[in-house]
């Protein structure tokens, strides 16, 4: 039988070899555990330039706590999520003395009945002038439910906290470029700090591999309105401006005026009917006009009077 003493020592002697052991095992699920909850940053995200002086970030969810909220039990607590994402992602390139403020009013999960958690969050952008007015203001909200398993564990373990508010964090990324790129647009800048809204304003609207329009060179005159000059009233004034295969026939100016031609087509002017191409004879004068007629040849067709009408004279 072995002594009671002996016994002892052996005891103790094991219960002292084991304690590492026991200690490393709990240290390796320590580690474990803030393995799988790592903290949530959005550098990877583009930068949001605002053309502001300084950025204040303002936490009022403890002036304001919301009743039943269980979101500091998260690993990550939405507010402190919230903060990250305005540093990460918010920037101030401007120096015209405006101070943007990102406001934090609400960042709350609620565990409701059912073992449903409802998660919400409720922040501000707002633009101060250097007088201290508001200049700009944007709210943002998002909400998330969550129903968990509940066969692993009670809903508001924190691996379901840290799921609810790593799917907040990323519709309110979302929320947030949104809100700042139709809504603020004027105060956002580009990366060579030029303003979004004076890129727009000078690109071009024509379309890829289209060719640009023709500009009109106002030294050129149109073929429809052409101007003579003055001319004297002995001599004739000609214009032979061409258009594709006709001429703008040549006029003629009976006083000191310029001559104007609109309206010009390419069609050729048809040429005046003389009496000698008529096809019906004249009876006053069968054989054609007196040689020694001045009338031109533009000169109305005269009808013959009906028969049994011509009287002689005498």
């Amino acid at each position: 039988m072995m002594p009671f003493s002996r016994l002892l020592r052996l005891s103790m002697a094991m219960s002292i070899l084991s304690s590492p052991v026991l200690l490393l095992s709990g240290c390796a699920n320590d580690k474990q555990s803030e393995q799988a909850f790592t903290p949530l940053n959005y550098s990877y995200l583009s930068r949001l330039n605002l053309n502001v002086s300084r950025i204040d970030i303002l936490d009022q969810t403890t002036e304001n706590p919301v009743e039943g909220n269980i979101a500091a039990s998260s690993p990550v607590p939405p507010a402190q999520a919230l903060r990250q994402m305005a540093q990460d992602r918010l920037a101030a390139v401007g120096t015209n003395g405006d101070v943007a403020q990102f406001i934090i009013s609400r960042a709350s999960i609620l565990n409701n009945a059912g073992g449903n958690l409802a998660g919400q969050m409720n922040t501000r952008l707002t633009i101060l002038n250097p007088e201290g007015l508001t200049v700009a203001s944007s709210d943002m909200q998002v909400t998330r439910q969550m129903r968990p398993n509940l066969s692993d564990g009670n809903a508001d373990k924190p691996a379901n906290l840290y799921a609810l508010t790593k799917e907040m964090m990323q519709d309110m990324n979302v929320e947030l470029e949104y809100q700042l790129q139709h809504k603020m647009t004027s105060w956002m800048l580009d990366g060579g700090g030029k303003p979004l809204n004076s890129a727009v304003q000078t690109q071009s609207l024509d379309q890829p591999g289209s060719t640009p329009a023709a500009t009109t060179d106002s030294s050129v005159t149109p073929a429809a309105a052409v101007t003579v000059p003055q001319q004297s009233a002995s001599s004739a004034a000609t214009v032979s401006t061409t258009t594709g295969a006709s001429a703008i026939p040549s006029a003629t100016s009976s006083d000191n005026a310029p001559v104007t031609i609109t309206g010009y087509s390419a069609a050729q002017p048809s040429a005046t009917k003389t009496p000698s191409q008529s096809a019906e004879p004249d009876a006053v004068f069968p054989a054609g006009e007196d040689s020694s007629s001045d009338s031109t040849a533009t000169q109305s067709k005269v009808m013959s009077p009906p028969p049994h009408t011509l009287k002689l004279p005498g």
